[in-house]
């Protein structure tokens, strides 16, 4: 009796302090109301327009005090006992994730047929190409065992899973199912996952990924070397009380707690490098340098940064890893959603070349027209059955009529036998054109026999298509000196985007990355550029 009156005490106050505060906060917050408001009243947006602003402005930075109203209000939800707040769940275990009412109707099943489909176009296709393929379903939170979801919830995630399972084993594609090992249990789940985040933690991301290489062994290459898989070759590092996720930055810190971010590093030596072409960066030196950003090893705002990207940084169109010493000297494109950036800085020790795609984002070229290209040795496409909704992931089909047109696509030779010198010394503009002229729309291939001298050689080289008209790099290949041209060619396939008939195009190669001068003198030598194109265009 006594307990139940220090609790209504408790939550009693909590409540009055609540209201104080939500009061303070309109107030001095009014601002962000009456400045569209009259805006309205001036003609300048419509209704709804002013309603809409009003409502981003209310969900954004622009917010006094925000951080802190979002853990005040998870606190009072917290003490009033709520299970589920902005649409998320606490569940049975205090960990936080998507939670649906049991009245609420379930996903549309038409969304996995749709995604198995573009799926096994993709397959068959590698098939041709006689290059394996392989599928991985990544965890969700939610044991196998529903155990965790309180009375009244419902979710939809490892159902779709199963459903998506099912109709990719109907095409007989390869498929391995991390839940088993990682999620079937409570138990299970809550050591694997982040508390406050839908991402698996460092644990959960190492165990997946021995288990993904012992898989390849017994299906791909029974010689395959999986050494570097056994969590004794990895360090553990945990950075206390420092992460709050995806859920976590919805309710506050107050409701569930935070997490204690966790990564693995190699104990291994390691020399290797990673390209983000994208946004121009390379990186080349120890797993640890390469792979881990090192700004989230330290304490930041919790509402700020998501520390789960400490590898990579971020999700990215493409990256391209190269480690001329990996044990394992082939070619894997690795085809992912986020629970992917751990397992893809995994990979690049044991592969030589790691080629990354997120299908969200990668709109460069098909992702069958990249693999005819660029020849991987295996293909392997991961993702969580959370992303099944995201029909950004049917980029990875093909279509009869795209599937016909690679098939008889040509090429012809437009310029061989260059010579180019950049020149870096004096700090100098460390790049030069080639004199090709590039239609909009058109595919190309740009190869080279080499780069001399071979003393003081600069860890990368560029080959940069170059937007003239928005001054900007439309595309570009990264390549690391140390490993193109010896176990890979000096080549690289791009397509001109054909956005607008307008825009001119041009193709640089570059000592360095582009923009950034080198103290180095360089040649590049035996260039030549194909034009790929349809039979009988």
């Amino acid at each position: 009796m006594e307990e139940n009156s220090t609790r209504n005490i408790l939550r009693t106050v909590t409540a009055v302090c609540f209201c104080v505060f939500v009061l303070l906060m309109s107030i001095i917050n009014l601002k962000l109301a009456g400045r569209p408001a009259v805006s309205f009243l001036t003609g300048e947006l419509s209704f709804k327009e002013m309603t809409q602003e009003i409502a981003d402005n209310y969900v954004s930075a622009k917010l006094w005090m925000r951080s802190d109203f979002i853990n005040f209000n998870g606190l009072f939800a917290r003490v009033s006992g709520r299970r589920a707040f902005n649409q998320t769940i606490r569940m049975e275990n205090d960990m936080l994730n998507y939670g649906y009412s049991t009245f609420s109707d379930p996903p549309d099943e038409t969304l996995e047929i749709n995604l198995s489909d573009s799926i096994g176009s993709f397959a068959d296709y590698m098939e041709t190409l006689d290059i394996p393929f392989y599928f991985v379903l990544a965890p969700v939170k939610e044991d196998l065992e529903g155990e965790l979801l309180p009375d009244a919830f419902q979710n939809y995630q490892n159902q779709t899973g199963d459903h998506l399972l099912e109709l990719l084993s109907e095409k007989e594609i390869d498929t391995l199912d991390l839940r088993v090992n990682l999620t079937q249990t409570a138990e299970q789940s809550e050591r694997y996952f982040y508390r406050t985040d839908h991402h698996w933690n460092g644990d959960g991301a190492l165990k997946g990924f021995g288990i993904m290489m012992d898989y390849l062994r017994d299906r791909y290459d029974p010689e395959l070397d999986t050494s570097f898989a056994d969590p004794s070759c990895w360090e553990r590092f945990t950075l206390a009380d420092s992460f709050l996720g995806t859920h976590g930055k919805r309710v506050g810190r107050y409701y569930a707690g935070t997490d204690d971010l966790i990564w693995y590093e190699p104990k291994f030596e390691t020399d290797m490098s990673l390209s983000i072409p994208d946004y121009t960066e390379y990186y080349q030196g120890a797993f640890s340098e390469v792979n881990v950003r090192d700004q989230y090893r330290q304490l930041q705002d919790y509402f700020a940064v998501t520390p789960y990207v400490i590898y990579i940084g971020g999700d990215y169109p493409s990256v391209q890893h190269r480690n001329v010493s990996a044990p394992n000297q082939k070619k894997v494109l690795f085809i992912k959603d986020s629970f992917g950036l751990a397992i893809q800085s995994f990979l690049s020790t044991e592969f030589s070349a790691v080629d990354v795609i997120d299908p969200r984002y990668f709109t460069e070229v098909g992702i069958a027209e990249y693999c005819k290209w660029e020849q991987p040795d295996l293909v392997i496409m991961m993702m969580s059955p959370s992303a099944v909704t995201n029909r950004y992931y049917n980029r990875v089909g093909i279509t009869e009529e795209e599937r016909r047109g690679l098939e008889e696509q040509r090429s012809e030779t437009l310029l061989s036998g260059l010579v180019l010198t950049a020149d870096g010394q004096n700090r100098v503009e460390n790049l030069k054109a080639l004199p090709v002229e590039l239609e909009n729309g058109g595919t190309y291939q740009i190869a080279f026999e080499g780069v001399s001298p071979d003393d003081d050689m600069p860890d990368a080289i560029s080959a940069v298509l170059y937007n003239k008209t928005v001054g900007d790099i439309a595309e570009q290949r990264i390549f690391d000196t140390d490993y193109y041209g010896t176990i890979e060619p000096w080549q690289w396939t791009f397509t001109v985007p054909s956005n607008d008939a307008r825009e001119e195009f041009t193709l640089y190669l570059c000592a360095g990355l582009f923009g950034q001068a080198e103290d180095v003198h360089v040649e590049i030598e035996g260039i030549s550029v194909r034009g790929i194109s349809e039979k009988g265009q």
